[in-house]
This record gives C-alpha cells, sequence and structure tokens, in this order.
C-alpha cells in the first residue's frame, strides 16, 4: 500500500465524516471534537488493517512473500513464487492473503 493510497482514502473518510463545531471556546464543543478524532483515529486504524487483505480469488500480481489464511482459521506463508496460485487456494483452502510487506511497518525513508 503506498502513502497516496493513504491519504487518498483518509481525505476521503475526513470530507464524509469531519465536521468543525465553529467556536470551540465551550468545553463540551472540545470534548466532541476530541471524540471525533478518536473516532477517525480507530476508523483509519480499521480500514489500514482490512486494506491489506485480499479475496482468494485475487490474484497476486507480483512474486512475494505472503500471508494466507484458511477456512478452519490458520495462517501459511506462501512464496515468494506465486505461479500456481489457483491451485494453492484449493490445496490448502485459503480464504483471503496479504503481501507481507503491506503488514509491516512503514520504514522512515519511504515516508519522506
Amino acid at each position: 500500500m503506498t502513502r497516496e493510497q493513504i491519504e487518498k482514502a483518509a481525505m476521503g473518510y475526513a470530507v464524509g465524516n469531519s465536521w468543525y463545531p465553529g467556536e470551540t471556546s465551550y468545553e463540551s464543543d472540545i470534548k466532541e471534537m476530541e471524540e471525533s478524532f478518536t473516532d477517525a483515529f480507530r476508523a483509519g486504524a480499521q480500514w489500514r488493517i482490512n486494506a491489506a487483505w485480499h479475496d482468494a480469488h485475487e490474484e497476486p500480481q507480483h512474486s512475494g512473500r505472503l500471508i494466507a489464511s484458511n477456512k478452519d482459521g490458520n495462517y501459511i506463508l506462501c512464496g515468494p513464487n506465486n505461479c500456481n496460485w489457483k491451485q494453492t487456494v484449493k490445496l490448502f483452502h485459503i480464504i483471503n492473503w496479504a503481501y507481507i510487506i503491506d503488514l509491516l511497518p512503514e520504514r522512515k525513508e519511504e515516508t519522506e
């Protein structure tokens, strides 16, 4: 997942869910704004987790290590060569998968 994809999704969420109470001189306005930011942070964290996972019917677009979950709730490491993806899905009963690189923390040099 690229920084651009994350920023685009964040802007979409902000447009649909943010609000400005006007003057923030009242304690209740500040509390409501803090709650709005808390909700946005939670939604963003959940989106980031879910966005990394792909349905098993979607074939990986490039070679690389994957983590896949199967119908029994177990996780399987796959790759780096995933050329027989349909066969792998059938053999291991895979329901979804993610590139491992998409699950790792961002490195500072990639975000600047």
